[in-house]
């Protein structure tokens, strides 16, 4: 384990598309390590790891380095450590919160699913998520595939899917992959955003780039949901952050950071290009409704 400290200077790196790399945010003193020893058995050695913390715990995995901001939000700690993650030059990230059991997360199977569906940001289904579509039943079904099952036939599902959800539909941040193009927009979205407590990130991502939930992996999110259960002035602060990100985060907004996308650190000029390729003629569309799709046929 080691910690690292900003560097003076940016720096710039190409993205190396042989590794990626595992962004644990944030660990506190509550955070359960042991649980993180038992969640790494799951990465291959290409898979770098780095925790943030604003804690002073000493007892992280050796695997793992460690970058620390003291008094820091999650979108907060997020933004003041983009600079460090750059460093790493991986493709590939898979963001995970401090308090989820990643059960029986397949990390090459969870790629090749958002491959073959063209998604930027893959999930699996989370236990204890908030919305219904990332959500999946204590017998390890997912919602969608309950109701599949009430509808008998997969067509019956796929149709009430389609008339009961929106298009444009975002993934929660419990253990979610991310493409370079991905974490190209939420580096942006950080630094629209740099004192952010986490709500609407999520949102504006789904609102951009095509996104997708494989029911047939599933993870458990054990925590606290002080922020999903906020109330009084927390809550009031929660919803102005999320309404004041959701309405910046506009197709201007998203073109504009999409103008020079192999500059610097983040790299991702393949992925927008594809991205770009995508979008023209409706693509994305068409892509969002194969991810649905597929959400109700593998298991």
């Amino acid at each position: 384990m080691q910690t690292t400290e900003m560097p003076s200077q940016p720096i710039h790196v190409y993205v190396h598309t042989l590794c990626s790399l595992l962004i644990v945010a944030s660990v506190s003193n509550r955070t359960n390590i042991t649980l993180h020893d038992r969640n790494l058995r799951k990465f291959g050695p290409e898979w770098k790891c780095v925790m943030l913390t604003y804690s002073e715990r000493t007892d992280f995995p050796k695997r793992c380095e460690v970058i620390r901001h003291d008094n820091t939000f999650w979108g907060q700690i997020l933004h003041k450590s983009l600079g460090q993650i750059s460093t790493y030059g991986c493709g590939k990230k898979l963001l995970m919160l401090d308090d989820v059991d990643l059960l029986d997360l397949d990390l090459p199977r969870l790629q090749t699913f958002a491959s073959q569906h063209r998604l930027d940001v893959a999930s699996p289904t989370v236990f204890d998520a908030h919305y219904k579509w990332m959500r999946f039943t204590k017998d390890g079904r997912s919602r969608e595939t309950d109701h599949r099952m009430r509808n008998n036939t997969e067509a019956d599902a796929y149709e009430a899917k389609l008339s009961s959800l929106p298009r444009g539909q975002f993934v929660e941040f419990f253990a979610t992959l991310l493409s370079p193009l991905a974490w190209l927009t939420f580096s942006k979205l950080l630094e629209l955003m740099p004192n952010g407590k986490g709500w609407g990130y999520d949102i504006c991502l789904g609102r951009h780039l095509v996104s997708g939930v494989d029911t047939s992996q599933h993870v458990f999110h054990t925590g606290s949901r002080v922020l999903a259960h906020a109330r009084g002035k927390l809550m009031a602060a929660l919803r102005k952050e999320s309404g004041q990100l959701t309405r910046m985060c506009t197709m201007e907004w998203f073109n504009k950071t999409q103008e020079h996308p192999a500059r610097g650190a983040h790299g991702g000029g393949r992925e927008h290009q594809q991205h770009k390729e995508r979008v023209d003629g409706q693509l994305a569309v068409e892509a969002l409704a194969d991810a649905e799709l597929t959400r109700w046929t593998v298991h």
